[in-house]
């Protein structure tokens, strides 16, 4: 049984979802201190989408039985369903003839309050600008560009968005790619860290830190290093 794997976001594009443009965020970037947003001055008019989501996944095959044994194979979700699109959590799953034959990832959710068959995965809000001055804003967990009551374009953020104060575009949150670091009062001390000043200093005063954050640079103060 073969099953096609796919991840919906807005109107079936995968997340992130770039509307007028042929940029693809990179959400994952080093400790943006700004967030990674795409810029709406190189919209082309295209269309672009890059999955936070994996997609390349195929869907898990019923598992057989032990050597030997007489375990039977795993019931297929649709053994036992009309055909059409059922939702299975936050997946949406296609049936035809009492097997799966797609299977969608709702990164929204999965919407089961239609008739069997004819579930839906739960798209993003349509009206999430309305009512907002252009530029960009939070929607949930989403970062959106507002441009006359309407979204530009919508990025799914990988650690979630960031409301701004009152004149400061909203923005998605940085992603981390440090070693976390517990509070300066832990009594475990990381071993490794990224240029953070050695956990044992007590005097006030200024201290000379690596510009380049690695274990081999000898003006490194404190625990070794993991990120440049």
């Amino acid at each position: 049984m073969a099953i096609t794997r796919r991840a919906s976001g807005l109107g079936g594009f995968s997340a992130p979802i770039l509307l007028g443009t042929t940029m693809v965020a990179a959400l994952a970037m080093a400790c943006s201190p700004a967030g990674p947003v795409p810029s709406i001055e190189d919209s082309d008019g295209g269309a672009g989408a890059a999955g936070l989501i994996d997609g390349s996944g195929g869907a898990g095959a019923g598992a057989s039985g032990g050597e030997g044994g007489a375990g039977a194979s795993t019931p297929d979700f649709c053994s036992e369903l009309s055909d059409g699109d059922w939702c299975n959590g936050d997946d949406l799953v296609t049936c035809a003839g009492a097997a799966e034959v797609a299977l969608t990832e709702c990164y929204y959710g999965c919407d089961s309050s239609t008739q069997g068959g004819n579930h839906t995965c739960i798209e993003p809000n349509p009206d999430a600008c309305i009512g907002k001055v252009d530029g960009r804003w939070c929607d949930l967990t989403d970062l959106v560009h507002c441009q006359h009551d309407a979204v530009l374009w919508r990025v799914q953020c990988a650690s979630g968005c960031q409301s701004m104060p009152p004149g400061t575009a909203d923005r998605c949150h940085p992603v981390p790619f440090c070693t976390a670091v517990p509070a300066p009062l832990s009594p475990t001390p990381p071993t490794e860290s990224c240029n953070y000043m050695d956990w044992e200093l007590s005097p006030d005063g200024f201290y000379l830190i690596s510009r380049f954050g690695t274990s081999a640079d000898q003006t490194t103060w404190g625990h070794g290093t993991t990120c440049g």
